[in-house]
């Protein structure tokens, strides 16, 4: 039997409760997860790997997160990129998804949006569990 693909996904949250309790969910989703605070911590993390999604903040200490991810945009148009912000204004998403997003989800009533989220893009339609 194969061994199952571990997927990367870089989180870029300032926030230190918020980055280890996503974290912990990821792992136990059987994801690797490779954490920044900040613009100027993901981007030498991004130079150096490739991911398999990137979820971001959209309020980081340095910069926008929807900068960061035109910047994500701009070299590779495929890899999967989802908000997971406190900002949940219609304008906030709508900016989120023409940055490049494929979701956006709003803090901190989607954790278990997000866990479906990110089953469905990185590990495909069989990772989604059937509804009864």
């Amino acid at each position: 039997m194969e061994a199952e693909k571990r997927h990367k996904v870089l989180f870029v949250e300032d926030h230190g409760d918020s980055r280890e309790l996503i974290s912990i969910l990821l792992a136990s989703l059987g994801v690797d997860v490779i954490t920044a605070g900040s613009i100027a911590e993901a981007v030498p993390l991004m130079t150096n790997e490739k991911y398999d999604l990137y979820l971001l903040d959209s309020q980081l200490p340095d910069g926008s997160g929807l900068d960061l991810c035109k910047q994500i945009r701009a070299n590779d148009a495929k890899v999967p990129i989802v908000f997971y912000s406190a900002l949940g204004y219609p304008a906030d998403i709508k900016e989120g998804l023409e940055a490049g997003a494929q979701e956006y989800i709003v803090k901190p009533d989607g954790i278990d949006r997000l866990e479906t989220t990110i089953n469905s893009l990185i590990k495909g339609p069989a990772s989604r569990s059937a509804a009864p």
